[in-house]
Formats: structure tokens, sequence, C-alpha cells
């Protein structure tokens, strides 16, 4: 469905979710990605995108991500606290 419709943020979410079930996670981050970049506001792509990302030990690629998430929804603390804890991950990670 996600090659008939490539533009439909949904397909692209759900298959990216059915890739990270079968432990195909690079695949599922690439398709995300590119759904990420087509549909800069799927709320669903984006969260799926910076846990799988954040979750392959990748918090610097995470992180703008999780930052235009918090453009979504600036009142979510949930967020803030995600970007701050991939800012440190990134940074013990990497150097500041």
């Amino acid at each position: 469905a996600h090659s008939l419709e490539p533009d439909s943020p949904r397909f692209g979410f759900v298959y990216g979710v059915a890739l990270e079930s079968i432990e195909s996670r690079a695949a599922a981050i690439k398709v995300w990605e590119g759904v990420a970049a087509r549909h800069p506001n799927d709320r669903q792509t984006l969260q799926s995108l910076v846990i799988a990302l954040a979750e392959s030990g990748e918090p610097g690629r995470a992180l703008p991500f999780a930052e235009r998430l918090s453009t979504l929804a600036p009142e979510d603390r949930d967020i803030a606290a995600l970007i701050g804890a991939l800012r440190t991950e990134s940074a013990r990670r990497h150097g500041p």
C-alpha cells in the first residue's frame, strides 16, 4: 500500500511499524524518515522515528525530529523531557 500511495502518511507509518515488528528497524527508520520529509507534521511518524533512533543509539539523529514534534505539541512536557534526555545522551556520546 505504501508503494502505491507514497503520499499517504498513514500507509508509510504502518509500513514502518510492520518493518520494525519483523526486526528490521533500520528499514523502518528509512521509511519513517521519508514519510517525515513528505509529511513533516505527522505526529505518529515523528514519535516512532524518535523512539527508533533513540533506541538504536542515535540520539543526535533523533533530536531534530523530537524538536519538530515539540513544535506540534509545545505544551507536552513528555516531549520536552525527551528532548532534554536526547541532548544529554548525545553530548555524553559525542561531547558538547
